[in-house]
């Protein structure tokens, strides 16, 4: 966001994620997830401000927080997902 109007963007950019998933349907027929690696990179940097930002900087700064990313998406993929299975089953 934009530091003198939070309202306005600065900068938009687009990113490439990838990720090694493992899968698992538990008792309750629900699908479960964990990863332990992940890869994310800039892969386009629109500023609408002049910035000395570039896509280097950021990736580099992305693979400082990888570790905090890859604990969220694994607390948020314990929880599971509901499959959805017909009630004749």
């Amino acid at each position: 966001m934009n530091p003198f109007e939070n309202t306005v963007d600065a900068i938009v950019f687009s990113c490439h994620l990838k990720a090694n998933l493992n899968f698992r349907v538990g008792d309750d027929l629900s699908l479960y997830m964990h990863t332990e690696d992940l890869e994310a990179n800039i892969v386009k940097i629109s500023s609408y401000f002049k910035t000395k930002i570039t896509k280097e900087k950021i990736n580099d700064k992305m693979n400082i927080i990888k570790t905090f990313v890859i604990g969220y998406l694994n607390l948020v993929f314990e929880k599971g997902f509901k499959i959805p299975i017909p009630n004749n089953y």
